[in-house]
């Protein structure tokens, strides 16, 4: 009988040796999923920035267009204004080129930081998150 309850005794302190190591991991896991959650509402809250920045960029973008269209339809019906509209629509042009390769670079930091953040987790969360602003994105590419 006590080398029955001696073999029970260690079977206790081996079951409670190993729920305490579980018990150990589940905290650590609580504690990487909290952290892993912080930075994804970090992370989330940056892209939302960094796309309204987008959309502000594509609204200029667009006035700019709206601008250009003006000075051309001006370029055809005023010969004496011609080479002054011409040069000013160089000049929108090329800033339409500049926010455009802007908003290309833009567009490419968000989505590696995007998968940055979907490999190092391996989080659906951030791979449906880098799908969603991928397509707000690409809804505002020209």
């Amino acid at each position: 009988l006590n080398k029955a309850a001696s073999k029970a005794n260690v079977r206790v302190q081996e079951l409670s040796s190993n729920l305490s190591e579980a018990l150990s991991q589940v905290e650590q896991l609580r504690e990487e999923h909290h952290s892993s959650t912080r930075s994804l509402v970090e992370t989330t809250s940056r892209l939302e920035a960094e796309l309204e920045e987008n959309k502000a960029l594509t609204k200029e973008v667009l006035q700019l267009k709206r601008c250009v269209d003006e000075k051309e339809q001006d370029l055809a019906s005023s010969d004496t204004m011609n080479d002054r509209l011409k040069d000013e629509a160089k000049s929108l042009k090329q800033q339409i080129d500049d926010l455009n390769a802007s908003l290309v670079q833009q567009r490419a930091e968000i989505l590696a930081s995007t998968e940055q953040e979907f490999v190092a987790r391996g989080n659906e969360e951030t791979r449906k998150l880098m799908e969603e602003k991928e397509q707000v994105l690409d809804a505002n590419a020209f």
